[in-house]
Parts: structure tokens; C-alpha cells; sequence
């Protein structure tokens, strides 16, 4: 038993002062979460003080390591949950929860009802929550359901973050998903392998999402939503060739300035990737104080090289620029990039990162800080911009 939790049982004994609930409450939210799970074990009072910290985050978990294929078994696996959900007092606490659908449901293979019950019933159970946060659909089967039992479906009023996987194709209407989501700040488009076909175009939504201010996408079709809304931090993971054409358009109806930017090229990207990047996407936004490109190459000619040329090139584009982060750059960019941080045009420049992979495939990491005007190597990444 942990000190703090032993401290609190003798509390609990008659010949000693019991501590105050907002001690007890205090405790709680300064503690590790398995002293919480041990505090929590102590008497009642201290069960009750550690509820809201235990039942904070809550995941459902249907995977194949449970089911092993057995549609049946994962669909009263998931009644169960949501029964729960639907019963314990302790739901009130619940404020993340996270929803993963990995494995088959239904009676039977193929019994399209039983899956669009066992969904529906969990999104019944999701209404409940109206202390809900943060909201995670992520489904490896029956996306198709999870998007049709989605539709018209309401949450909580203090829902702030959205995250799911679903395919584009399978959401009928954008505004329809988002029309009881008004309170969302974050959404975040995870990553979609089991649907080969690239996602549709997504139009705007007729009505944006008034307090949305960061979107984290791995496709850029997804930076739509970002439209009328006053989005401020956007990362897309995989851009593509003809691709930031369409998602600069996006971020220019935006109602405040982009501020925080993370990008991915993707190896399919045509020679001299970084510089048709930044002229065709990072130059055009001078509002810019924290950059990261991330570049992914498998090919077996290294373009990368030209990649710290790409940047020479935004000198007197980013004048707000504080932060800059390079992943998959090379070695011999050090000096260069010591050069970058003392010019005039990056005067708002104070940190940076350069990482690269040798030759024999480890991965190396430097660290770099201006102070009084002059560039210097350190070993953390101090006050890293928010």
C-alpha cells in the first residue's frame, strides 16, 4: 500500500481525525493513477473522493484478442458495457471515452440487424454522458453502420474533441454529423487502411463549428471543415501531389489566422518535394509561428538534400516564426540551419529541431536555441511553443 493511501486508512480509524474531503479530493488529483487505484480501496470516503479521477476516462475495448472471431461474444460484450454505462451513477464522471470496434458483432455473420442494434444501443449509451469531453470512434469493421447510426445522433453540450477513423464514403452528410457537435474545439481524422479508395471531396459545411480551433487530419480533403471556423492549429499527416492548392484555399476561410502548422509529405510526392511545398502552401501563410515538416522517403534517389533549400526561401515570408521543426532532414544541415536562426528575417526564430537517419538506420536528433541574437545547441527543446 502506498504511503498515501496508508496515511488515509489510519485516518479512517475512530481514535484518529478523519482528513477533510477537500484534503481527500486534493490528494487525488496530485497522486499517480495507481495510488489512486490503491486510495481508492482504502474505505468508502476514499472510494468516493476517487471516482471522479478513476472514471475520468473510460474505453471500450471489442478486439479479436477477446473475441477470437466470435461474432456473438462481442456483441454481449458490448451490451454489457453499455449497459453499464447506462447504469452506474459513476457515468457522471466519465469525460474521455474511447470506443474501439475491432472485431465483428452480431448473432451471426452477416446479421445486419443485430449490428445496427449493438451500435445503436452504444450510441444510447454515449448520449448519456453529459459531462462527456472528448469523444474516439475507432472501428476496423462495420464502419458503414457506425456511420448510419451516427446520423442525427446528439451528445453533450460540453463535448469538446471529436476523433474518429470512419471513411469519408461512408458519411452521407457532413452537416448532419456535425450539426450537434457545436461545442467542439478539436476533431482529429485518424487514419482509414482497410478502404483502398481515396476520400471523396468534402465541401464545407453550410454551417461552421463556431469554437473549432484545431483539426488533425491525415488526408487533406478533411481541411474543409476548417472553413468558417476559426481554426488556428492544423496538422495533416500525408499530402500528395496538387494537394495544398486545395487545403491553402481552406485555410484562407478560416476566421483567424493559422498559427500552428504540421505537415507530412508522402513519399509519392515528385522530386524537390519540400520546395513545391512551401511554394505552393507554407510561404502564403505569414501568420505562422510554429512550423513542422515531416518528410517520408522511400525512394532511392534522397531529394532531401534541397530540403533546407526549400526554407532560404521563406526567409522573409515567416516573420512571426518561433519554432521550427525538421524531421528527416540530413547531417550536413546543422550549419546551415545555425546560419537560418541568426538572420534578420527570422528575427522571431528562437527554437528549432533538425532530426535525421544515418546510414545505419539510426535516428539522430538536434536541438537548437537562440538567445542574445546568437544560435547555440542544447539538449532539450526549452519553452517548446503551445
Amino acid at each position: 500500500m502506498s504511503n498515501v493511501a496508508l496515511t488515509a486508512w489510519k485516518s479512517h480509524d475512530p481514535s484518529r481525525p478523519q482528513l477533510p474531503y477537500d484534503l481527500l479530493y486534493q490528494i487525488v488529483e496530485l497522486v499517480d493513477f495507481e495510488t489512486v487505484k490503491s486510495y481508492s480501496l482504502v474505505n468508502r470516503d476514499c472510494r468516493d473522493a476517487s471516482s471522479s479521477r478513476l472514471w475520468r476516462s473510460f474505453t471500450i475495448n471489442v478486439g479479436y484478442q477477446f473475441t477470437k472471431g466470435n461474432y456473438k461474444l462481442g456483441s454481449e460484450f458490448l451490451r454489457c458495457m453499455t449497459k453499464f454505462i447506462l447504469t452506474t451513477p459513476r457515468r457522471e464522471n466519465i469525460q474521455d471515452l474511447r470506443v474501439r470496434l475491432h472485431a465483428p458483432i452480431g448473432l451471426l455473420e452477416g446479421e445486419d440487424l443485430m449490428i445496427i442494434q449493438g451500435i445503436e444501443y452504444l450510441l444510447e449509451g454515449i448520449h448519456r454522458l453529459r459531462n462527456l469531453h472528448s469523444l474516439e470512434l475507432h472501428a476496423l469493421v462495420h464502419q458503414h453502420d457506425f456511420a448510419y447510426a451516427l446520423r442525427g445522433m446528439t451528445f453533450s453540450t460540453q463535448l469538446e474533441r471529436f476523433a474518429t477513423n470512419l471513411h469519408s464514403l461512408h458519411i452521407q452528410s457532413f452537416d448532419e454529423l456535425f450539426s450537434t457537435m457545436r461545442s467542439i474545439k478539436s476533431i482529429q481524422w485518424m487514419a482509414n487502411s482497410l478502404i483502398s479508395k481515396p476520400d471523396r471531396l468534402i465541401a464545407p459545411l453550410k454551417n461552421p463549428l463556431p469554437n473549432l480551433t484545431k483539426l488533425v487530419t491525415w488526408s487533406p480533403p478533411y481541411t474543409a471543415l476548417m472553413c468558417g471556423s476559426p481554426v488556428t492549429h492544423l496538422t495533416v499527416h500525408d499530402i500528395r501531389a496538387g494537394e495544398p492548392q486545395e487545403m491553402l484555399r481552406h485555410i484562407r476561410q478560416s476566421t483567424r489566422d493559422l498559427t500552428h502548422l504540421e505537415v507530412g509529405i508522402d513519399a509519392n510526392y515528385p522530386p524537390s518535394p519540400t520546395m513545391a511545398l512551401c511554394s505552393s502552401l507554407v510561404e502564403h501563410i505569414p501568420s505562422l509561428r510554429y512550423l513542422k515538416i515531416s518528410l517520408r522517403s522511400f525512394s532511392t534517389y534522397d531529394y532531401r538534400e534541397e530540403g533546407f533549400e526549400s526554407i532560404r526561401i521563406l526567409g522573409s515570408r515567416l516573420p512571426l516564426l518561433e519554432e521550427f521543426v525538421w524531421l528527416g532532414g540530413r547531417e550536413s544541415w546543422q550549419g546551415q540551419l545555425f546560419e537560418m536562426m541568426e538572420w534578420e528575417s527570422f528575427s522571431a526564430l528562437r527554437r528549432a529541431m533538425l532530426s535525421w537517419e544515418t546510414h545505419y538506420g539510426q535516428h539522430k536528433t538536434k536541438y537548437f536555441i537562440k538567445e542574445s541574437g546568437k544560435a547555440m545547441l542544447t539538449e532539450v527543446l526549452r519553452h517548446e511553443y503551445v
